[in-house]
Order: C-alpha cells, then sequence, then structure tokens
C-alpha cells in the first residue's frame, strides 16, 4: 500500500506515506495492521494485553490514504470481510458497517460473527441464524449453534475419507512385527502430540472463542474459559517447545530428504498409477510433516517466547508482529496436523499399531515403507515370541532403523 504506521514522540500512532509525507499525524494510541481490504482498525484507550493483541478502548477505521473513515466509538470492531465489517456497541449491541464506513445494520444484535461466503452468523436471543451481506436475514434464527460457513482443512479431510475410504493392507498379515517405536519415543510423542492439541484448542479459544463460548455460555462462563486458556496456552507453551527440539533432534537422520521422496510426491504417495511407493523409515509426506514442524512450529515457538516473556523491553511493534506470526503459523500448523492425524488414525489400517504398541505387521512394513523393511527384515519376531517377552518382563530392543 505503500504507507506505514509509525510513533510518534507522544507515544500515539500515525501513518507515514512512502514519500516520506505524514499521511495521518500521530494521534491514535493504536493502529492495528492494514487489512486486505484497505483499511486498519484504530484504537483510543485500550492497552496491549500479555498475548500482544489490543484489548479495551474504543475503535474505529482508518483508510491507507490517512483519512479517518470512522472514529473510535466502538467498543470492539473486527476488520472487512467481503466489503463489510462487524462492529459492537456495549450494552447494545452488534451492528454491521460498509466499506464507506456507512451503517448497513444498526447495532442491536447480542452477536454478529464477520461475513463468509455473504453470510454472517446472527444471534437473536440464545438462536442463531444468519444476515446476507445486505442485513437481511436470510436464514432464521432456529439454531442452538451455528457455524461460519466454510469447511477448510477438516471439510477437505472428511470429503477424502467418504470418496477415497480407508487404505486397507493389501496383502494378509504375517503375525511377525518389527519394532519401529521405542517405549521413550512413544512416550514423547504422545507428550508433544498432548500439548500440540491442548495448545491449539486454547490458543483457537483465545483467538476465536468469542464467536462462539461467549454467545452459548454468557460472560461468566467465558471470562473463566478466557482465564484458564490463557494459564494453559502461557505455561505449557515452553514445555511443549523444549519438548519438541529434542523430537525433532532424535529423528533428524531418519527425516533427512532422499532421492525417492521426490518420486513419492509426483505418485502422491502411491495413489497416482500402480505398484507401491519406495519409502525409507519416513516416507515423503511424513518428512514434509516433519520439517514443516521443524520450520514453522520453530518460529511458532520462538514467536510464542517473544509473548510469553514480555520483560525484555521487546517494542511494540516486535510484540504485533510476534502475535501475527504465532497466529498464523500455529493456525496453518493445527489445519495441517489434522491430515496427520488422519492418516495415523482412521486413514491408514495398522498405523496406529506402530505408536500404541511400538511394532508394526510386516506386511505394513512392506507395503508402506519397503526400504525400511528391507534393511531390517531380519529382526522380526513372531507374535508368540513377543508375547513370550512381554510375560516374561525383557524390555524392547532398540527400534530397527536402517543405517
Amino acid at each position: 500500500m505503500g504507507v506505514a504506521r509509525v510513533a510518534g514522540h507522544n507515544g500515539r500512532m500515525g501513518i507515514l506515506g512512502a514519500d516520506g509525507a505524514m499521511l495521518r499525524e500521530p494521534t491514535y494510541d493504536h493502529i492495528l495492521q492494514f487489512g486486505k481490504e484497505g483499511s486498519a482498525r484504530t484504537n483510543q484507550g485500550g492497552w496491549l494485553g500479555k498475548n500482544g493483541s489490543v484489548q479495551g478502548g474504543q475503535w474505529g477505521y482508518l483508510k491507507a490514504d490517512g483519512t479517518e473513515l470512522v472514529s473510535p466509538k466502538y467498543s470492539y470492531a473486527l476488520d472487512f470481510e467481503e466489503g463489510r465489517a462487524t462492529v459492537e456497541v456495549k450494552d447494545v449491541g452488534h451492528g454491521i458497517l460498509a466499506p464507506d464506513g456507512s451503517t448497513v445494520v444498526e447495532p442491536q444484535y447480542a452477536y454478529l460473527s464477520w461475513h463468509r461466503e455473504g453470510r454472517a452468523i446472527v444471534t437473536v436471543g440464545n438462536e442463531d441464524g444468519y444476515l446476507d451481506l445486505d442485513g437481511r436475514m436470510v436464514i432464521e434464527p432456529r439454531f442452538d449453534r451455528a457455524e461460519i460457513f466454510g469447511g477448510g482443512m477438516a471439510a477437505m479431510i472428511a470429503l477424502f475419507y467418504f470418496i477415497v475410504g480407508r487404505k486397507y493392507l493389501e496383502e494378509p498379515r504375517t503375525g511377525r512385527k518389527l519394532l519401529r517405536w521405542s517405549l521413550l519415543m512413544r512416550a514423547l510423542h504422545w507428550t508433544v502430540a498432548t500439548l500440540f492439541i491442548t495448545l491449539a484448542l486454547t490458543g483457537l479459544n483465545l483467538l476465536l472463542g468469542k464467536f462462539v463460548f461467549r454467545t452459548l455460555f454468557g460472560d461468566a462462563v467465558w471470562g473463566w474459559m478466557v482465564a484458564a486458556s490463557k494459564v494453559l496456552h502461557n505455561y505449557l507453551g515452553p514445555i511443549f517447545g523444549v519438548l519438541l527440539v529434542i523430537m525433532l533432534i532424535s529423528l533428524i537422520k531418519e527425516n533427512i530428504p532422499k532421492k525417492h521422496d521426490w518420486v513419492w510426491f509426483k505418485k502422491g504417495g502411491g495413489m497416482i498409477g500402480k505398484g507401491h511407493v519406495d519409502a525409507g523409515f519416513a516416507n515423503g509426506g511424513e518428512k514434509a510433516w516433519y520439517w514443516l514442524l521443524a520450520s514453522v512450529g520453530i518460529l511458532v515457538v520462538a514467536s510464542g517466547f517473544v509473548l510469553d516473556f514480555p520483560n525484555f523491553d521487546q517494542g511494540r511493534d516486535t510484540m504485533q508482529w510476534a502475535n501475527i506470526i504465532h497466529a498464523v503459523g500455529a493456525l496453518g500448523l493445527t489445519a495441517v496436523s489434522l491430515g496427520h492425524i488422519y492418516i495415523g488414525t482412521l486413514g491408514t489400517e495398522g498405523a496406529l499399531e506402530g505408536m500404541t504398541t511400538g511394532y508394526v505387521d510386516e506386511t505394513w512394513a512392506k507395503e508402506h515403507h519397503n526400504l525400511w523393511y528391507e534393511a531390517v527384515k531380519d529382526q522380526t519376531v513372531s507374535e508368540e515370541e513377543l508375547a513370550a517377552r512381554k510375560a516374561g518382563g525383557s524390555g524392547e530392543t532398540s527400534a530397527a532403523k536402517p543405517s
């Protein structure tokens, strides 16, 4: 847009043009990032919360040329989406603004979401319905709870499951087992996974819970949920970060990209063409998930530390950028993790066994990780021998991995 937010000596924020001209003198306490529809939210009287977001105060809108679209007068305001913005007047209700700042719907409703696919959730009494872009009630309130239109990653996974179905083993199980994951690695995986899910749920609650739980349960319960989510998120986040690094270091050797991984991607993991696709201990998809965690995951952890420990003289811009990186990265990882969870549970026969018992059937190893199987096939044990080991209390041997 050719503009930059700047802070004056008075501690307030304004807008600077690319030519150095002040488009808006520093008069606002806060100016948020310009949205995709060309305006930025402004705030007077608010403060930076612990997560780096602006809380409280009065909200308005500013255009990129420095023109004040709406002076700060709303108790809360959302960014423009599909040419509409939802605003709130305390003790009155939620309404909708047009791009020129004019009112489309007067503040009156207990709750209004942002627009998606031309529809916004509206709450009347205790029931949800939908308004269109002009504020007309296109679906009368009759639901206990409604969601924003659009399914995203979860819908894609559900569609994939119903079209493709579960991937079953093509050959019968042999009953001979290979140790794939040691007890230590399984414990580390499930601890990291549990922390990831907890952080994802609490993070989503802090980011979007207001639009769901506040309406469902009221301010008292919603306030308790936010407080609990903040405590869990802030204290469990650093623990997750440390354990994630340990897990990434432990698995780096098995996730170094190889030439056959490119073939795995070209064949869609075996869904394109005939025959099985070569894969070592980790296939191409697993390696992609690993390196996503090693890049985006570390960025999310690092930005989380910046937000979690705001006592090292981080500036306003640093906190705001950390907040954006943290939110966008975490949302992306959460979406992709649904695919990882699906493939490791419902999507592939035998996959979950490896991470629960540590062992996989010889047939599963041949079909999904043939190169690894060829390297360790002499280490197979029968189910009877495995049962005898467990009855005798003998520990697991090291997980079989190729050189």
